[in-house]
């Protein structure tokens, strides 16, 4: 496969045919893909796990909604920019979550997001969220996917004296003491696909086996098989084979969300609301 930048933008050239990878896009927004070709397309393509994430009650709904547990794998939460709104529904995230715990794989997305919060006030709010959603995840033992935006260090102060364990950190901006930090915490960092030399720089050393690919499709990634262009940044970034590192990246994401050949069995066939 060869990929190409542009103007900030991932380019997907033409996959190899002779064997196609079992790819694992590890942070979506399915909610927001118009176009049911693309899903279908990135199917064939060979992405065969994909994370669709809540940012709020009406979103965490839909990502179950969107789930066929083999697949396609619900993530409920509270995200930091809906956590600002009057009335947020944190309450209501919380207890979607408890009544569904069977149905959703994590709690995500959440976090913090300081160029959205500019104001103590606000960046307080965001705070108050965050710990709520932590601590959702460690009463239903679910791992949490993590925004980070312009407060690393502050998410990375949280979750670890909230003693927060299964972490993702998704969209990894951070650097490369940030990734060290991670590192030692044993927490996940999940790489989008867009060229960075510091996200380059952070997980060069990173170890591969907390690594995973992510899309944020459709904000960033038009569609989950752009997780092709991360794993191939991975790859050349570690040195190591494209098709060694699909494997592994994937790996690690079913492991991290505990998804188990043939899926994950939901014991509930409808959604408690």
């Amino acid at each position: 496969m060869h990929t190409v930048q542009k103007s900030g933008q991932a380019v997907v050239g033409k996959l190899r045919t002779e064997q196609l990878p079992e790819f694992a896009d590890a942070h979506t927004h399915l909610d927001l893909l118009k176009d049911d070709v693309l899903l279908k397309e990135s199917i064939s393509r060979g992405v065969g796990t994909i994370i669709t994430c809540g940012v709020d009650y009406q979103t965490s709904i839909k990502a179950m909604a969107l789930s066929d547990y083999s697949v396609i794998f619900p993530e409920v939460g509270l995200d930091p920019e809906n956590a600002l709104l009057s009335g947020n529904d944190i309450d209501a995230v919380c207890e979607l979550a408890r009544k569904n715990s069977a149905r959703i794989v994590g709690i995500g997305e959440i976090g913090l997001d300081f160029k959205k919060a500019v104001s103590e006030e606000d960046r307080e709010k965001q705070r108050e969220a965050f710990k709520s959603m932590i601590e959702l995840g460690r009463e239903l033992d679910k791992p949490l996917t993590v925004h980070s935006r312009n407060s690393m260090k502050e998410v990375l102060r949280i979750l670890e004296s909230s003693g927060a364990k299964r972490v993702q950190l998704h969209y990894f901006e951070g650097d490369k003491d940030d990734a060290r930090t991670a590192a030692e915490l044993g927490y996940y960092i999940s790489v989008p696909p867009l060229e960075s030399g510091r996200r380059a720089a952070a997980i060069k050393d990173f170890p591969l086996g907390l690594l995973m690919a992510e899309t944020d499709t459709p904000v960033v990634g038009k569609a989950p098989y752009y997780v092709e262009v991360s794993v191939q940044m991975v790859a050349n970034v570690k040195g190591i084979d494209y098709y060694k590192a699909a494997e592994v990246l994937t790996a690690n994401t079913k492991r991290f969300f505990r998804i188990h050949a043939g899926g994950m069995a939901s014991s509930e066939s409808n959604i408690r609301v």
